[in-house]
């Protein structure tokens, strides 16, 4: 179990600052910036509460650990899914909701958003093959 919660972080500083140049997405309660690129089909993920917002490094920490419990969840469907196209995906999650958060809410929020996010990268590599084989 510890080995999943390592694959999961993202720790180079090289591999946070090219995720947070990618433009983000406003996916209340979170704002997401994600990146996909070529790999072994591995899923990371990086999970931040802003210190303004939660004064108290209880509430923080109660997010981030709800929020990495629903990742960790879901870890093994995702990377199933990123092996079959052989695609690392990063995603940066920072909660921006006003109130603290509840598990099924914050998991079907989660889940949406990568269904939306793997259809989209789906549907531009198929619209991709199509231009290809109209030529």
């Amino acid at each position: 179990m510890p080995n999943k919660l390592k694959k999961l972080r993202i720790n180079s500083k090289k591999q946070i600052e090219r995720l947070f140049k990618q433009p983000f997405l406003l996916e209340y309660p979170f704002k997401v910036h994600y990146l996909i690129e070529d790999g072994r089909g591995e899923m990371h993920c990086l999970i931040a509460v802003s210190h303004k917002q939660y004064k108290k490094a209880v509430d923080r920490n109660r997010i981030k650990r709800v929020v990495r419990a629903v990742m960790f969840e879901l870890m093994d469907d995702i990377n199933l899914i990123l092996k079959d196209k052989n695609k690392d995906l990063y995603i940066a999650l920072i909660y921006i909701g006003d109130k603290k958060i509840n598990y099924k809410l914050i998991k079907e929020k989660i889940i949406v958003f990568l269904q939306r996010l793997l259809n989209y990268e789906n549907n531009k590599e198929n619209t991709c093959n199509a231009t290809i084989d109209n030529d």
